[in-house]
């Protein structure tokens, strides 16, 4: 299926693309599927480009179109806690898997 995930370039990591916001980062590259850290579970995305920006105007710096493998899981969960999807954001859909494709925002300068 295809989402919208947001990212940012990490500071500690030398511009790797991480998840948004997650206490442990989870890292992305173009073309690289990329599934949950063990003990973590599942990925977030959005359905919709308009939550994800909005999402983004908050915690990140890119949008990428992505391909992703629909979780069953209902609740965002690490070894410690979890959270319910009624608490995630407008729009966020749960993975199993995600590849991004292509950066959509910020839209690359020409010229």
């Amino acid at each position: 299926m295809k989402v919208w995930k947001v990212v940012h370039k990490s500071r500690y990591t030398h511009g790797k693309l991480e998840s948004a916001v997650i206490c442990e980062a989870v890292s992305y590259a173009k073309n690289q599927r990329t599934t949950p850290q063990e003990g973590w579970g599942p990925l977030c995305a959005f359905v919709d480009f308009m939550d994800a920006m909005s999402f983004l105007k908050r915690f990140g710096t890119e949008i990428w179109e992505a391909r992703a493998k629909r979780s069953k899981h209902e609740e965002v969960w690490n070894s410690r806690s979890s959270t319910s999807s009624f608490d995630l954001p407008k729009g966020t859909v749960l993975c199993d898997a995600i590849t991004l494709t292509k950066k959509v925002w910020p839209p690359e300068e020409k010229g």
